[in-house]
């Protein structure tokens, strides 16, 4: 139905950009639900830390949690160093993203809504 190649190059591209966005992203998550949330449950107080997000206790944890501790080992070190890691080319995949998305922006838009006007 698309009769433009560069249209069809593009959104061919953009298919295999998100595709590889998809698969960053999973992994991502993957990382944080089998490996940091179960290492801080086990280490930290998960209570402390929602204070801060959507939960907004009012209290922290009663409990007796040395939280010092996950600074100086080297587990929690490593799960953050490639929590970063992945962050950053789930990143990258995004931005790729956004410059494919707004190539087939101005391959199809009227001159005065391409991308480069805004």
């Amino acid at each position: 139905m698309i009769q433009d190649d560069k249209l069809k190059i593009l959104i061919y591209q953009w298919a295999g950009q998100f595709k590889s966005y998809e698969i960053k992203f999973e992994r991502y998550e993957k990382k944080v639900d089998n490996d940091v949330v179960p290492y801080l449950s086990k280490n930290y107080s998960m209570k402390d830390i929602d204070i801060y997000g959507n939960l907004k206790w009012k209290n922290k944890s009663q409990l007796n949690v040395n939280k010092i501790g996950i600074f100086t080992d080297i587990e929690f070190e490593n799960l953050l160093d490639d929590l970063l890691y992945r962050l950053i080319k789930t990143k990258e995949r995004t931005e790729q993203l956004k410059i494919t998305i707004d190539e087939i922006i101005n391959a199809t838009a009227p001159n005065h809504l391409k991308t480069n006007n805004l």
